[in-house]
């Protein structure tokens, strides 16, 4: 028995955002609301199990997975929990492989705003795309909605539509 292969070239790109978020609460309050709630603000549009996607988690140690989980087991790994700061920072490496980037990193730091009123969510994201079309754009508009507007929202106590748990707002 003979089998065959085929390889194809894959270019690869570096992509780098770099976004400061301003929102109307405390560095505590939107760090729990990022690590604790992401399931009552992350968009029910963009997850990889669809309507079997039952929550996004995050274990909070370094080797923690953000991640799906599906209804009757199963789920998707995001990323991996590198280092966390409880209420200041958390960064995370992309796997290589995972469905939605190309191995890379991203940060959240959680700080308290120049004015000293609410909090600057800093997000660096690198990582090698693999993937044919125009990403950096793509990433640019998923952070700003997921990030500046969904979290945002959650975090300063205004509810949340399409969420995987659409339930109130964060306490």
């Amino acid at each position: 028995m003979k089998i065959e292969g085929k390889t194809d070239r894959v270019e690869y790109a570096f992509v780098q955002i770099e976004q400061e978020i301003p929102v109307n609460a405390e560095p505590a309050h939107v760090y729990d609301a990022y690590v604790n709630g992401i399931s009552h603000w992350w968009s029910r549009d963009w997850v990889m199990g669809g309507p079997r996607t039952t929550e996004i988690v995050i274990e909070q140690q370094p080797g923690g997975r953000l991640m799906e989980v599906w209804e009757g087991g199963g789920g998707c790994l995001w990323a991996m929990v590198q280092s966390l700061s409880p209420g200041r920072m958390i960064s995370f490496s992309i796997p290589e492989g995972v469905m939605w980037s190309g191995a890379g990193m991203f940060r959240l730091v959680f700080e308290t705003r120049e004015d000293g009123k609410g909090t600057t969510v800093k997000l660096s994201h690198h990582c090698f795309n693999q993937y044919a079309e125009d990403s950096h754009s793509g990433y640019v508009e998923g952070w700003t909605e997921l990030l500046g507007k969904r979290l945002k929202d959650y975090a300063e106590g205004r509810p949340v539509e399409d969420a995987i748990r659409p339930s109130g707002t964060l306490a």
